[in-house]
C-alpha cells in the first residue's frame, strides 16, 4: 500500500512509501528507493534544517555536516549508515551486561544515563525511538544536555501519545515491548509520552520545538496500549498491525546547563578525536 508520494530526506529522491496492506504504523513506510521509513526521513530534514539551515536532503549534506561533532545511538539503519563515514561521527547502542565506554563487537556501549563523554562536547545527538526505554529518563535527560555544547541539539522521535499526559510505565502489569534490532525479546518500554513532553524536556535547560511533520490519525486514534492491551497481546509479533502513531519530530535546543548534568558514574571521557572502534578509550588514535 502506498502511504506517500514525496521527497525522501534520506537518498533525495521523490519517491513512494510504502507499508504492507494490513499495517496500520504509517509513519515506518519505507522509501521504495533507499528502504527509509517516513519518521528516518522526517528527522533527517529537521537535522540538516538545524544544522545548516537549508532544505536538502541528508545525502547531499554531508560535505558542510562533517564539520558537526554527532552523537548517534544507533549502529544500524539508514542515517546512520549516511553519517558513519562522517569524521567527527560517534555512535553506539546500550547493551545490557556491557559498562557504558566499553566495546560489545567493535561497537560502543553507551548508557545514555551514564554517557561515557566530557561536558559540552557534541553539537548535535540523534536519537531514534530510544527515549521511551530508558528507565532513569530524567537521568537520561541531565546527560544530554551536560555532553551537548550550549547551542546544541538534541533531535529525536519518540511515540507520542497525542492528548493525553506522560504516563511513567514502571509499576504497570501490562508489559510493552517494541521491536529492537539487538533484543529479540523487544524493548521494554519505560514511559508513554504525551502532549507534555516539551514542558518535561525544557526544565532540563533545553528549548524544544515540536515538528508534525505527517499527521495520519487524530488524537483520539493514537494507541492506547492499556485500553488495547488484550489486542497488543494478540499482535505483539506484528506490532506494525497494532500502534498508531504520528510522524513527529522534536528538537531540543541546549540553551543552559543544567543543575543536575555534572552527575557521573565513570570517568571514561571523550576527549573530541573520533574513536576507532574496537579501541580502548586509551588507545584513541588522533
Amino acid at each position: 500500500m502506498i502511504v506517500l508520494k514525496e521527497k525522501c530526506y534520506l537518498c533525495g529522491h521523490t519517491t513512494e512509501f510504502n507499508i504492507n496492506d494490513n499495517e496500520v504504523l504509517y509513519r515506518e513506510a519505507k522509501c521504495s528507493y533507499c528502504g527509509a521509513s517516513v519518521r528516518n526521513s522526517d528527522i533527517a530534514k529537521i537535522i540538516v534544517e538545524k544544522l545548516l539551515n537549508i532544505d536538502i536532503p541528508l545525502c547531499d549534506a554531508l560535505e558542510e555536516i562533517k564539520r558537526y561533532k554527532i552523537l548517534g545511538t544507533s549502529s544500524t539503519g539508514v542515517i546512520h549508515n549516511i553519517l558513519k563515514h562522517s569524521p567527527n561521527y560517534i555512535y553506539g547502542e546500550y547493551f545490557d551486561n556491557i559498562k557504558s565506554g566499553d566495546y560489545n563487537n567493535e561497537i560502543l556501549c553507551i548508557d545514555l544515563q551514564d554517557m561515557p563523554f566530557k561536558d559540552g562536547v557534541f553539537d548535535l545527538i540523534i536519537s531514534e525511538d530510544v527515549i521511551e526505554h530508558i528507565f532513569d529518563v530524567e537521568l537520561a535527560f541531565s546527560e544530554i544536555n551536560r555532553v551537548l555544547k550550549t547551542g546544541g541539539y538534541h533531535i529525536f522521535t519518540v511515540p507520542i501519545h497525542e492528548g493525553r499526559k506522560t504516563n511513567r510505565r514502571h509499576l504497570s502489569t501490562n508489559k510493552v515491548f517494541h521491536g529492537d534490532p539487538i533484543r529479540k525479546e523487544g524493548a521494554l518500554v519505560y514511559t508513554d509520552f504525551g502532549y507534555d513532553i516539551e514542558n518535561i524536556l525544557n526544565g532540563f535547560g533545553m528549548e524544544t520545538e515540536k515538528f508534525l511533520l505527517h499527521k495520519f490519525y487524530e488524537k483520539h486514534e493514537i494507541t492506547d496500549t492499556d485500553l488495547e492491551y488484550s489486542n497488543y497481546m494478540k499482535l505483539k509479533n506484528n506490532l506494525m498491525s497494532f500502534f498508531k502513531y504520528n510522524s513527529i519530530v522534536f528538537c531540543s535546543k541546549k540553551i543552559k546547563d543544567n543543575i543536575s548534568a555534572n552527575k557521573r558514574g565513570n570517568n571514561m571521557n571523550y576527549t573530541g578525536e573520533r574513536f576507532i572502534p574496537g579501541k580502548a578509550f586509551g588507545d584513541i588514535e588522533v
